[in-house]
């Protein structure tokens, strides 16, 4: 795209020649410039050339683009637009690209988790990536994940808990994790019921259901937790192992102190007593004495 380029010079008297296009305003301009008494004419020029959108070169002035209302250095090298138009890195554009929202005189960015927003906040998304979703918050979750108020159905689409559930893991009022006020959950089973006995409380956060509200009052656990004895952890206990299939922490073997699987060839550590050795497949140690040290990086077997 071709600009026009306004070419003027001073002569010593301040008066300008040469005005090959727009002379009237360039005329007008000087006169009202010159009144003002500029003690540099290169300064004079220069206000003279962005008074009309363009930028100086020297004796000339080149005109901007169309779409800027200001530029520096070349003409499509934008500082402002005109009306209409919406300034992002330099260029005036017609709307602003995904990421980024209008702020009625340039593109801002939006929040990182939004593909499309009405502002910077992480709650003012209007689309996400194919990933996620627009939850009623407006912000962008996985999916998978649901409001507080929801669960994931069976086609893996979120539904809203049952009016008297605060939380729930399914539909009905039998499947709350806790209650909305006045509603109460009954702790044998996940019920809200409305004007039930105040001594009735919620249970742990580890537990799926309890008879009371310690972590060690339950009953069974919640997804991702292991069942100790009447306890739901992440981790099991020193000598017991997490085993994924069941969600139980079961005893390691007799030789182990620590363990990853059953029997003894899923040792990580030895009970004292006990030394250990690659598995027999590989090596066998037929004797240690009481100063020697050894690592293994393979399955460890604990023998005496």
């Amino acid at each position: 795209m071709s600009y026009r380029t306004l070419s003027a010079k001073w002569n010593l008297r301040g008066g300008v020649s040469e005005v090959p296009s727009l002379s009237s305003p360039f005329l007008l301009l000087a006169q009202i410039t010159r009144r003002v008494a500029a003690s540099s004419h290169s300064d004079v020029w220069a206000f003279l050339c962005l008074v009309l959108r363009g930028f100086p070169q020297g004796e000339e002035c080149h005109q901007c683009a169309p779409e800027c209302g200001s530029c520096k250095e070349r003409p499509s090298n934008c500082l402002s637009c005109v009306g209409g138009f919406l300034l992002l890195d330099n260029s005036c554009l017609s709307s602003c690209p995904e990421g980024y929202y209008d702020n009625s005189k340039e593109c801002l960015p939006c929040d990182k988790s939004c593909l499309t927003c009405s502002g910077h906040e992480p709650t003012n998304c209007l689309s996400c990536d194919a990933n996620r979703r627009v939850d009623e918050s407006r912000r962008c979750v996985w999916n998978s994940q649901c409001s507080m108020d929801s669960y994931v159905d069976l086609n893996g689409d979120c539904q809203r808990c049952h009016t008297q559930c605060h939380r729930c893991d399914g539909p009905g009022k039998d499947h709350c994790l806790s209650c909305n006020e006045p509603h109460l959950l009954l702790s044998e089973s996940p019920l809200c019921l409305s004007g039930f006995d105040p001594a009735c409380e919620r249970c742990h956060p580890s537990c799926e259901s309890c008879f009371g509200h310690h972590s060690q009052h339950c009953k069974t656990c919640k997804p991702g937790f292991f069942k100790q004895a009447s306890s739901c952890v992440e981790t099991c206990s020193e000598s017991h192992f997490g085993n994924k299939t069941t969600m139980l922490c079961e005893r390691c073997d007799p030789s182990c102190s620590q363990c990853v699987g059953s029997g003894n060839t899923h040792c990580l550590n030895c009970r004292e007593g006990y030394v250990s050795v690659l598995n027999p497949t590989e090596h066998l140690l037929s004797k240690c004495d009481q100063t020697s040290l050894f690592s293994v990086i393979a399955n460890k077997i604990c023998i005496i």
